[in-house]
């Protein structure tokens, strides 16, 4: 017998009664046995039946194929997946409504010579729309578009007509359209469906694009034509001046209240709706049908994010601490403030730091609504966000890939 082994190094010293010490190692040995009995008759009995080992197997597994992040967003089936491109909210009555969500759900596993990450052979580049119901913080609905090709740019969906719009244009190079049902993610129109009852006449379109007011939708065909469609009337029309001719027409001499900033104070007057609906920027200066509405506080680089008759939502520098920070407020015709959001309850993208260093820049970037109590709006470069305003908290954040 080696005895180095049992004793350590040195100079081995054999027992002086090997007996004892052989029943000693016996009886150790038996009450270990036992003890990986009693052990595996526990967990069989008492640990829940679970495949979160076997999860984080397939997990650790994948990680080291290069192939996906984790099994566990795929597993849950109200995890939004992919990368996110773009989102709105949505709400066709009073009621609470719903997020919508495209995100790049492709696998991408290898890349070109440049480095830029693209579609394995044999596989199709995904899309998927989300119908997410952020109060719920669960999935209602998704379907997956499918492409044999690698698209570079993302998607832009916006609400019209109440239903979801999604465009995608490379001019010249890779142009799509798709049309939902925001109820049962129904589609009702795509590229070649839409072109066929709009203007089956037309060449080929060349790109499709959306105005910030986004009330029409602009096509342009590789011969240079170009078509106006209103989602709202349903209609096409040969230019945007033959579009603004029509809504003056048919909306051009109803008044609604328009709110607007002007030096830090908050200004409301009445305006036609076809001027609202043809116009890309923000109007200032004073007419007849302006008052000044009188607030506690003044508005510095200040914008109306959005307004009905009786109250506007605004987005305003506020100085804290030394720092130039955002904030939102909400203001009745009487210049009462209803409600306020701080910046830290706002995506750091609004700091005076950020992408967005004056109202001039975050005009043309953000669109926003409130329903009931729920604002939301958009960052075309950011995000999406809700908010319960009664409440002053944040319901969801939903932050496109960089």
């Amino acid at each position: 017998m080696d005895y180095t082994k049992l004793y350590g190094s040195g100079t081995p010293k054999p027992p002086k009664k090997p007996f004892n010490k052989m029943v000693l190692f016996a009886v150790s040995g038996a009450l270990l046995a036992l003890l990986l009995v009693i052990t595996l008759i526990f967990l069989i009995m008492y640990v829940p039946e679970t495949d979160e080992t076997e999860q984080e197997i397939e997990t650790t597994i994948k990680k080291d194929k290069d192939i996906w992040k984790t099994d566990k967003k795929e597993k849950d089936e109200n995890e939004i997946a992919g990368n996110v491109m773009s989102a709105i909210y949505f709400s066709e009555t009073d009621s609470e409504g719903y997020v919508y969500i495209i995100a790049n759900t492709t696998i991408l596993t290898e890349k070109d010579v440049k480095g830029t990450p693209i579609v394995p052979d044999g596989k199709n580049f995904k899309i998927t729309l989300y119908k997410y119901d952020p109060f719920g913080k669960k999935i209602s609905g998704k379907i997956v578009k499918e492409f044999g090709k690698t698209l570079s740019h993302n998607f832009f969906m916006f609400e019209a007509a109440n239903k979801i719009w999604c465009t995608y244009s490379v001019q010249s190079k890779d142009v799509y359209i798709f049309v939902y049902d925001p109820n049962t993610l129904e589609e009702l129109y795509n590229l070649d469906s839409f072109k066929e009852k709009y203007f089956p006449e037309k060449n080929k379109i060349k790109s499709i694009s959306v105005p910030s007011i986004q009330n029409y939708i602009k096509f342009e065909f590789i011969d240079e034509e170009i078509v106006i469609y209103s989602p709202e009337y349903d209609k096409t029309f040969g230019s945007t001046k033959e579009y603004n001719d029509f809504i003056e027409k048919k909306s051009g001499q109803k008044n609604v209240a328009y709110f607007y900033i002007d030096k830090s104070k908050l200004y409301k007057t009445r305006k036609k709706e076809s001027e609202l609906k043809t116009r890309f920027h923000y109007f200032s200066g004073k007419d007849k049908n302006t008052n000044q509405i009188n607030t506690s506080v003044n508005f510095p680089d200040g914008l109306v994010l959005w307004n009905d008759e009786s109250k506007a939502v605004v987005i305003y520098k506020k100085i804290k601490d030394d720092n130039e920070e955002r904030a939102i407020s909400c203001v009745d015709g009487t210049g009462n403030i209803l409600w306020t959001l701080e910046q830290k309850l706002l995506p750091d993208e609004l700091l005076y730091k950020g992408r967005y260093t004056s109202s001039f820049f975050l005009q043309y970037n953000i669109t926003g609504s409130l329903m009931n109590d729920i604002l939301s709006f958009s960052l075309n470069y950011s995000g999406n966000y809700g908010y319960n305003v009664k409440e002053g908290v944040r319901i969801w954040e939903i932050n496109y890939s960089k």
